[in-house]
């Protein structure tokens, strides 16, 4: 099939006309023809165009148009389908040509309008596409599925001054007039080289003033030199750091795969509104702002990271996804889940010191087994029934626990051996399409294992497993450890919403790494668990030692969580306590993960999770006290309407005992180590959040020398928009927040990164006025020149992170529906975002009422009520997700009715501030209760006189 496409933009009217001819083999022409006898039928993909006329030619005869006899567009379906009053006489290609009209739109979808200011206080338009995952149709007619690869020759007509880029090279320009009204208007026809076989979603076009800074990447095997450009209107320097990224990236990639770039350029433009993080069109990657610029010089650790993770996933795609594509939107997990685990495997490859892989388990792997764990979630490999469906599956479960299949695969089989296996794949299957059995096949034949046996209930089943340690057997004389196995589906909210009425019959084949107290320097032994129970034996010796252990999935490189039985939890806390170092930094951070897992699904009491954290309340490293943070949040945001002076103040305490005597400082000295400066913002951070006076006094006192002008170098980069959460949050009156937020608003316009804007953005929601939340809510998100559409979930995000604006964030949600669906009508993927950060925060029986009856259309009348069932079809999968995060919350506090409150009100706080002691008969008997509850310490406090409350506590004991 070989599509020859024109357009010519009409950029004032936000319009532009077009034609295609599509050629097509006789055999392509039968397969996609509803008729072939008396009349010839094809029907096409098409939306939102208007066509003028359409009609047909066979190739084998002298070429003469015959038009079409009907021309129908049925738009719910976005078909259009063209009659023709004859039957093909002769098996010979055939071309199809049609002409029409399409909008220069604002929806972020299809060819678009992307606004912006440029140096001079101009506002500028940038013109770009955005055809994945089914909109190239609103561009052309076209076969609009991936299966439907062709060849296409593109040309575009537009002002002569401005920059024209499609997927491939320039061949031609050529100028020329346009009679206008009143005047000639100078244009310029630009067309492109043929592209390879691609599908009509990597289609790109972007037309606009454009600036450019390039290099060269020079792969070793197979040789070439191919050019990279980033793309900007203004500071485009600021491009500089991911282009050095893409150039080391290409050159690793085509060793990688062992197969050239298959293009002889590859441009990178930077859009201010984008839908998504960045689009991997063939030849012409497409970017947020803050996915591809920063500077150098002054931008964060993260926002560097960001960029190379994002640059390294879009390029890996061009052979994984555009050489190879999936066939179906079923398999898009082949792009995304690669594409994940190659980027990380990149960014690790050209930046060692950044132990990526070890965020990648604090970030991609445990937010695939967050999502995975509802009984809402879908199979990897997701059928997928129509248009509507295809956005959803955009998910953490295609792009992360994807590629924590394959990064569980490439552990399992070896990396050389599953490299050898990719390589074969891409060679029989490049330009062309695949299914995911086709990547079994080729891993199958480089490693000699029937690997889509193994894999098969992990792509195809929803859900992963728990290993459930069920006993232990220590063998003194063989110097052995035996232990017993099961698996079962997880699911996050254990048996307390929905019953047993889910799937729990998929064994699925595990991969065990098990690492003990002999094997943690040498590595660990391996193991499969391929049935419902198993027994798995390794070395193990001196079982009685204190320093002695094994532990399960050593550093997670399977997909599944752990239960272990309570004495072995007890000795883990022993050894974390005293020589946590035993075990990895990724087998710390699993510890947490899994306990808060199964504390929240109901099988482990909460003291479990508080009790680890003490125990490791000496730690250093940055990924574990990170995820100790990630925690205690999650148990703060848990318990939002719970006692704040019982649960809230407690757990602030809990935050203080581990985090405070870890702080060193406020000033970040040069050249210091990449994880030191992540620890100190992250140990301010949570000292500010939990109320450490000190910390909070020195922030404002920073902020009002950066604000003032009087010390811009006051607050680090890495801090700067810490201090600005914390100012936000203690303001001490309206008027203060006003001032502070207008303060922060205006550094935000003159003065941010692009990646801090966004950050901006989420932290104004911690302001500590009604009033100003208020303004956020109603005027701020709507205001277009201070949050771009594509933002606008990032503030709701930010109000939702404070417990007493939740409930108004939620009633604002219901309050403008309407309006949400008319901003962003057909726009599904917002739509859920947008739902997912006013209602998943929530709990209780009055919010699940709520949402019940708002799904079902409870007091809408007829008209609205069937545009808000279309709205709602559009983000089915993330609303069911986000509903039932809220039923299990709902249902998790419950469960924790008895001890949440006394255990983190008694046991993170001081004991004289919870209650009033009336004498010493009730103070023992407040102990008891204390101990009923599972109490594992108690912070005394020094009211009653030295010793007083040791005093008591040691008479209780006794």
């Amino acid at each position: 099939m070989h599509y020859e496409v024109e357009l010519s933009l009409n950029t004032d009217a936000a319009v532009f006309d077009g034609s295609v001819t599509i050629n097509l083999t006789y055999a392509a022409a039968k397969d996609l023809a509803t008729r072939l006898e008396e009349t010839f039928s094809l029907s096409l993909n098409a939306k939102n165009l208007i066509i003028h006329s359409a009609s047909l030619t066979q190739l084998s005869e002298p070429i003469k148009y015959i038009p079409a006899a009907e021309i129908s567009l049925n738009a719910e379906i976005e078909l259009v389908t063209l009659l023709f009053p004859f039957r093909i006489t002769s098996e010979s290609a055939i071309a199809v040509r049609i002409t029409f009209t399409g909008i220069l739109n604002a929806s972020m979808a299809g060819f678009y309008k992307s606004t912006y200011t440029d140096r001079d206080g101009m506002q500028k338009t940038l013109f770009v596409t955005q055809c994945c995952p089914t909109d190239c149709r609103q561009i052309f007619p076209c076969f609009d599925e991936p299966a439907h690869k062709a060849t296409f020759d593109f040309s575009l007509v537009v002002n002569e001054n401005m920059t024209v880029l499609a997927n491939t090279s320039v061949t031609s320009t050529l100028y020329y007039s346009l009679p206008m009204l009143a005047i000639d208007k100078k244009v310029k026809k630009v067309t492109f080289a043929r592209t390879p076989p691609m599908s009509t979603y990597l289609v790109a076009f972007a037309v606009g003033e454009l600036e450019f800074i390039e290099a060269v990447a020079s792969p070793l095997k197979p040789d070439g030199v191919i050019p990279i450009k980033v793309r900007r209107k203004g500071n485009v320097s600021q491009g500089r750091f991911a282009l050095n990224v893409a150039v080391k990236s290409l050159e690793y990639l085509s060793e990688y795969f062992n197969e050239a770039f298959p293009l002889p350029k590859s441009d990178f433009l930077a859009v201010p509104d984008f839908a998504f993080g960045a689009m991997e069109n063939w030849g012409l990657i497409t970017y947020r702002n803050d996915a591809l610029l920063c500077d150098e010089a002054s931008a964060t650790s993260q926002a560097k990271k960001m960029i190379a993770s994002t640059v390294c996933h879009e390029l890996s795609h061009m052979w994984f996804g555009n050489l190879v594509t999936m066939e179906w939107w079923n398999d898009i997990w082949l792009n995304e889940g690669f594409a994940t685990f190659v980027g990380w495997q990149i960014t690790d490859f050209l930046f060692p010191e950044w132990n990526v892989w070890t965020d990648f388990i604090t970030g991609s792997f445990s937010g695939a087994l967050q999502l995975d764990g509802l009984k809402s979630s879908h199979p990897i490999e997701v059928p997928v029934k129509s248009a509507a469906e295809i956005g959803q599956i955009f998910d953490a479960i295609s792009y992360l626990k994807g590629a924590s299949v394959i990064r569980m695969l490439n552990d399992f089989l070896g990396t050389q051996v599953f490299m050898d296996g990719v390589r074969s794949y891409l060679q029989e299957f490049k330009y062309k399409n695949a299914v995911t059995a086709d990547l079994w096949k080729h891993l199958s034949l480089s490693s000699g294992v029937n690997v889509s046996k193994l894999m098969n209930n992990w792509t195809k089943k929803t859900g992963f497993p728990l290993i459930t340690v069920d006993a232990e057997y220590y063998n003194s004389d063989n110097q052995t450890m035996t232990i017993d196995l099961s698996q079962s589906r997880f699911i996050s909210s254990g048996n307390n919403t929905f019953g047993d009425n889910y799937d729990n019959e998929t064994v699925w084949w595990v991969p065990l790494a098990i690492v003990s107290h002999l094997t943690r320097k040498i590595g660990p032994t391996k193991h499969v668990l391929n049935g419902k129970t198993g027994s798995v034996t390794f070395p193990y010796s001196n079982a009685s030692a204190k320093d002695s252990f094994w532990k399960l999935n050593f550093e997670s490189s399977g997909v599944y969580r752990v239960a272990y039985q309570q004495q072995q939890l007890d000795d883990v806390c022993k050894i974390l306590k005293s020589q946590s170092e035993l075990f990895s930094v990724a087998d710390r951070i699993m510890f947490l993960n899994d306990t808060m897992a199964l504390v929240t699904a109901g099988k482990l009491k909460i003291s479990v999770i508080l009790d680890m954290i003490l125990a490791l309340e000496h730690e250093t490293d940055y990924h574990v006290l990170n995820q100790i943070a990630t925690t205690l949040s999650s148990i703060r945001s848990m318990a939002y309407r719970e006692s704040e002076e019982l649960v809230q103040s407690g757990l602030k305490r809990l935050g203080l005992k581990v985090f405070a005597p870890k702080l060193d400082g406020f000033e970040y000295p040069p050249n210091e180590e990449y994880f030191d400066k992540l620890r100190r913002g992250l140990v301010i951070s949570i000292c500010s959040s939990c109320n450490d006076r000190a910390v909070i006094s020195e922030l404002k006192s920073r902020f009002v020398k950066v604000i003032s002008g009087e010390n811009s170098n006051a607050l680090d980069p890495e801090l700067r928009t810490i201090a600005f959460g914390s100012v936000l949050a203690n303001v001490t009156g309206p008027e203060e927040a006003r001032t502070v937020v207008d303060a922060i608003l205006k550094w935000y316009t003159d003065i941010a990164q692009v990646q801090e804007k966004t950050r901006v953005l989420s932290i104004l929601g911690s302001v500590d006025s009604e009033k100003e939340v208020d303004w956020i809510l109603n005027e701020l998100v709507f205001d277009l020149a201070i949050v771009r559409s594509q933002d606008f979930s990032v503030p709701l995000l930010g109000v939702a992170a404070v417990g007493k604006w939740r409930e108004k964030l939620f009633q604002w949600f219901f309050e403008h529906w309407v309006q949400l669906m008319n901003k962003f009508e057909g726009n599904g993927r917002m739509l859920g975002g947008i739902f997912d950060a006013c209602v998943s925060s929530c709990l209780g029986e009055d919010v699940i009422r709520k949402v019940y009856n708002w799904v079902e259309g409870d007091g809408m009348d007829q008209d609205l009520l069937k545009r808000h069932k279309k709205a709602l079809a559009e983000f089915t999968f993330s609303r069911e997700q986000s509903f039932e995060t809220v039923r299990n919350k709902t249902a998790l506090t419950k469960l924790f009715e008895g001890p949440l409150v006394p255990r983190i009100g008694y046991g993170a706080m001081g004991l004289s501030q919870s209650y009033e002691i009336a004498d010493r008969a009730e103070s023992l008997a407040v102990l008891q209760r204390i101990a009923d509850e599972y109490v594992a310490f108690i912070d005394t406090a020094n009211v009653y006189g030295n010793g007083y409350n040791e005093e008591l506590i040691g008479e209780w004991l006794a």
